[in-house]
């Protein structure tokens, strides 16, 4: 098995997305989860200002404080934060 500390974001991607697609989802599942995925790239990035997301430096407490802007910042239903959170699992 291949460790996702030892991968780049992107690759994390592409083995997510053929993950799913072994899984036989839909590609509107596939498309909805990569781009729940690449929304928390942003905000990651944008916050704390990188140019890349490094897997080995993300932390619980980034997954939490993204909840907490999806809740507080970005006012989204409940569903669809479950389903971004749980997209970052």
């Amino acid at each position: 098995m291949i460790s996702i500390k030892s991968q780049t974001w992107n690759r994390v991607l592409e083995l997510f997305k053929l993950k799913l697609e072994k899984e036989d989802k839909s590609k509107v599942t596939i498309k909805n989860y990569l781009h729940d995925l690449s929304l928390f790239q942003r905000w990651y990035l944008t916050l704390l200002e990188k140019s890349e997301i490094s897997i080995d430096d993300l932390k619980d407490t980034d997954f939490l404080a993204y909840k907490s802007f999806l809740q507080t910042v970005k006012r989204q239903k409940p569903a669809t934060i479950n389903r971004r959170v749980a997209t970052l699992r």
